[in-house]
């Protein structure tokens, strides 16, 4: 679905290659690996960065997002990750 708002808003394609879901909770996790997305959890919440990362979280920044220069690393590490996966498969 914010896929979908996201697309309609900014006149661009988002797939699950270039989709990162940033998150506090344990459900924000668990939503955006039924969507097929990377996710990466922030411990701001009740959620500890292990109890995200356990969730399956790709990534967890213990402090929140205090480090903006990480976060961004992480999407763009994340975002090549699928997209280098989205070739292969598409050769496959």
């Amino acid at each position: 679905m914010a896929q979908k708002r996201a697309q309609v808003k900014h006149g661009a394609v988002f797939t699950r290659a270039n989709t990162v879901i940033i998150g506090d909770s344990l459900e924000d996790v668990r939503t955006g690996l039924e969507g097929g997305s990377a996710v990466i959890g922030v411990a701001s919440g009740r959620a500890t960065a292990a109890e995200l990362i356990e969730a399956g979280a790709d990534v967890a920044a213990p402090d929140g997002l205090e480090d903006v220069n990480q976060l961004l690393r992480a999407i763009s590490t994340l975002t090549l990750r699928a997209s280098l996966r989205s070739v292969s498969n598409s050769r496959s």
